[in-house]
């Protein structure tokens, strides 16, 4: 039996939006143009990426940022685990 690696953990975020939905453990707010750290960590990281073609490039992941937040009209969501 194989073990998962050892997964990066991705960096806590503080976040200025407030969440449009809250439990005790997540927190779904919208994409903004200042997620590009968090965008980066989550994207970037094979480990969260490898079920739907990633890790993907600086670029690659800046493309899809703005896609994200220019295809919703309130936003893209995003989560955030405490």
């Amino acid at each position: 039996m194989q073990f998962p690696r050892k997964v990066e953990k991705i960096p806590y975020v503080k976040h200025s939006n407030s969440y449009f939905l809250k439990s005790p453990r997540l927190g779904f707010g919208r994409w903004s143009a200042e997620d590009l750290p968090l965008a980066v960590a989550l994207w970037g990281n094979s480990d969260v990426t490898r079920f739907f073609g990633g890790p993907f490039s600086q670029e690659k992941i800046k493309e899809k940022l703005a896609r994200e937040i220019a295809l919703s009209p309130t936003s893209s969501t995003k989560r955030s685990m405490n």
